[in-house]
């Protein structure tokens, strides 16, 4: 493919991530020469992020704020060709259901991602108990979009213009699709790492909680296709114990937002560390 156009452009906003990129970019940068262009826009990084990731001979963009609505917008501008990925620098991914999310672009579709699958080696019983039930919701089993990995056409991007200053861009993009414009290529998979002890699972819920009820807020509908909990429940009650656990976290995390929404406190980055040791570097 070298001399040809790529066939689409990887979008990487990363705030301090030089211990964790390398692992995605050596993914991305397997890929056949001229393939992809890669553009990481670095924002408010205080470690070598930026020196790591010039390492693997992506586009570099540096900006100051550490923000990543910030950092999309940027990384959009540099960015030259649709298809148009935009992924979360720890997630782990491989080239083929990449490709096969690229390839569904390419054949009309408006937005697409695989589908995630929650890595919950290392977690406590409690948060286990929370996925066991999380990865039966329709949330994550049809229509996706989102997790930390989301992919637009031309046509698909043009639905906005610049990212809005939003706690939860994934959210923002996935309330501008229907269910049956968010396409899930067959067999294509993405894993996320969550956070591994109650708490910091917590405080990512707070802010997840956050990011939607500012996005309903603004009129953007984020509502997803059955089951819920409950559906789930009524059709394996041996999950009932977890659906305690699952209502528990989101129901105080959903109060704890809204309380802070009307209080004017903005929800930070908060990222969760917890997770950070379980992705691997990987160096050029």
């Amino acid at each position: 493919m070298e001399g040809h156009p790529p066939r689409a452009s990887v979008v990487i906003p990363a705030h301090d991530e030089a211990e964790t990129i390398g692992t995605l970019l050596g993914v991305l940068t397997a890929a056949a020469p001229g393939e992809l262009e890669v553009v990481v826009a670095c924002n408010g990084c205080t470690d070598d992020t930026a020196r790591v990731a010039a390492g693997f001979g992506v586009t570099v963009v540096e900006v100051a704020e550490a923000s990543k609505i910030a950092a999309l917008n940027a990384g959009d501008a540099a960015a030259t060709v649709f298809p148009r990925v935009y992924l979360d620098a720890d997630v782990s991914v491989t080239l083929a259901a990449l490709r096969a999310v690229v390839a569904a672009l390419r054949r009309g579709e408006l937005a697409a991602a695989p589908l995630p699958v929650m890595d919950t080696t290392g977690c406590g019983p409690l948060v286990r108990a929370y996925f066991a039930l999380f990865d039966r919701l329709g949330y994550v089993r049809h229509s996706v979009l989102g997790a930390g990995f989301y992919a637009l056409s031309a046509e698909g991007r043009r639905r906005f213009g610049a990212f809005p200053d939003v706690v939860a861009d994934d959210g923002f993009v996935y309330s501008l699709f229907t269910a049956a414009e968010r396409h899930n290529p067959p067999g294509a998979m993405f894993v996320v790492r969550p956070p591994r002890t109650l708490a910091a699972l917590w405080r990512r819920q707070v802010r997840i909680a956050y990011g939607n009820v500012e996005l309903e807020a603004r009129g953007h509908s984020v509502a997803a296709p059955g089951p819920t909990w409950v559906g789930v429940v009524r059709a394996r009650p041996w999950l009932a114990p977890a659906a305690v656990v699952y209502a528990a976290v989101n129901g105080s995390a959903k109060a704890a937002a809204r309380r802070r929404l009307r209080s004017g406190l903005v929800a930070g980055w908060n990222r969760d560390e917890t997770s950070r040791a379980a992705a691997r570097t990987v160096t050029p």
